[in-house]
């Protein structure tokens, strides 16, 4: 499956990445046995750039006084259009080429209208706007016309839609005590919960936990948490787990001893893992991406054998812009950004074909880069 298939694209915030996984099985969630693997990350075995990259293209987004974006949250790619969410101000709407089509924004109070998207998805031709501040999920068709809103009865800060039901994401921070519950949209009636934890945290983290594999499998990853799960709507199974031969280890209590923010500041230096961020798997070849000491790192897993190298991602002369801002690993693909501003930094004459001159400015919105894995 190459990049442009239905790619959900978090924005990967490093200020809050924190590791408090106590290296069991399932990290917090010990009652739910291993199905695959457990592996230990060799962090100090590196492979070059060419055993993980194959290539890369990149897209220019068409830069206008009504649709400047600062900051890219999310991106789903719909109906061969480019869906970006900047939770600051809007939904814009870029076709493949990277030009503007419209954008999206029913930002207010009143009725049909949100105060802040969470998340949100396009699906069946209708667009999901999740807001945690109003427990909703409000409903519109893809030109804006409002349709209806679902009430939640919890807070939540993530959600994936498969057929009619949402997965909702709770992110340790809602009163069910269960990170993922299911609510079916036909009948308004909550389901499965899966991946309890004993208390709300009230300290939300801004990654989203769900990654669509290659064949439109949902795996999960959360933090605290060195476990990838595969996720359906009813049910929930543990396919690798790992571990990390880091400088520094946590001891398997910290989870309970620690609240989330005091651990925070007490692991904010720390040369450990904070998060498995992002995951892809095609076959036997699983990709998860991590920081580690402030670099953003990838590991190649061989599943069956285990075995497994990592790359810190670097700009270099081949596959130069993987250190950028990742976004999502989908498909074939680790997604990246960078601002116009930052781009120029390293090539003053980054071409742009949505400028008359053909060479990118500073102004201009940020540019994607679609950096294809190699899974062989």
């Amino acid at each position: 499956m190459r990049c442009f298939n239905v790619v959900y694209i978090v924005r990967y915030a490093l200020f809050y990445m924190i590791v408090l996984f106590g290296f069991s099985c399932t990290g917090p969630n010990h009652s739910l046995k291993l199905d695959g693997r457990r592996i230990t990350v060799q962090t100090g075995k590196m492979g070059d750039v060419s055993s993980f990259f194959k290539g890369y293209h990149y897209i220019s987004l068409e830069t206008l006084a009504d649709n400047l974006i600062s900051n890219i949250d999310k991106i789903q790619i719909w109906n061969n259009q480019l869906w970006i969410l900047d939770k600051k101000t809007a939904i814009y709407i870029f076709d493949l080429s990277g030009k503007y089509v419209r954008q999206f924004n029913h930002r207010g109070q009143g009725p049909g209208e949100y105060l802040d998207i969470a998340d949100f998805q396009v699906a069946k031709g209708k667009v999901y706007i999740l807001s945690r501040s109003l427990k909703k999920i409000l409903v519109y068709d893809d030109m804006g016309t409002f349709v209806k809103s679902y009430h939640l009865d919890d807070f939540y800060d993530f959600f994936y839609l498969t057929n009619d039901v949402a997965l909702l994401y709770s992110n340790y921070s809602n009163n069910k005590l269960y990170n993922v519950i299911t609510f079916d949209l036909s009948t308004e009636r909550y389901g499965k919960k899966f991946l309890p934890f004993p208390e709300n945290q009230s300290f939300s983290f801004p990654i989203s936990p769900f990654n669509i594999s290659a064949n439109s499998k949902i795996l999960l990853t959360q933090q605290y948490d060195y476990t990838v799960y595969s996720l359906q709507t009813d049910s929930i199974s543990a396919i690798a787990s790992f571990d990390f031969d880091t400088k520094e280890q946590l001891p398997d209590d910290i989870y309970k001893r620690e609240g989330f923010y005091n651990a925070y500041e007490k692991l904010r230096d720390k040369s450990v893992v904070k998060r498995i961020s992002y995951v892809c798997r095609e076959g036997d070849v699983m990709y998860i991406m991590y920081i580690l000491d402030y670099k953003y790192v990838m590991t190649k897993v061989h599943l069956s054998s285990a075995a497994n190298q990592s790359l810190i991602l670097e700009y270099n002369d081949k596959i130069p812009y993987i250190f950028a801002n990742p976004i999502m690993m989908y498909g074939q693909c680790l997604v990246t950004y960078l601002n116009a501003s930052d781009v120029l930094k390293f090539d003053k004459g980054f071409k742009s074909d949505k400028k008359n001159s053909g060479v990118l400015s500073e102004e201009d919105n940020p540019i994607l880069f679609f950096n294809e894995l190699n899974f062989n």
